[in-house]
């Protein structure tokens, strides 16, 4: 159950500072999602951008624009 508050900190804190998930937590929200169901999705996506880090077995690189 830890590790679910942890990701959970991760996305609330994350999102104010990142675009990724602020943008996909912005599109939840305005068609009418509730705003905890939109902290799951990015919490979900946090979760398997984490797995594939550790199956490749690599690091994380931000994008470049």
């Amino acid at each position: 159950m830890q590790a679910v508050y942890t990701v959970f900190s991760e996305a609330l804190v994350s999102m104010p500072f990142n675009p990724n998930p602020k943008r996909v937590y912005d599109r939840l929200t305005t068609n009418s999602e509730h705003a905890k169901f939109a902290v799951t999705v990015v919490m979900r996506k946090f979760v398997i951008i984490t797995n594939g880090l550790f199956r490749d077995d690599r690091f994380w690189t931000p994008r470049t624009v």
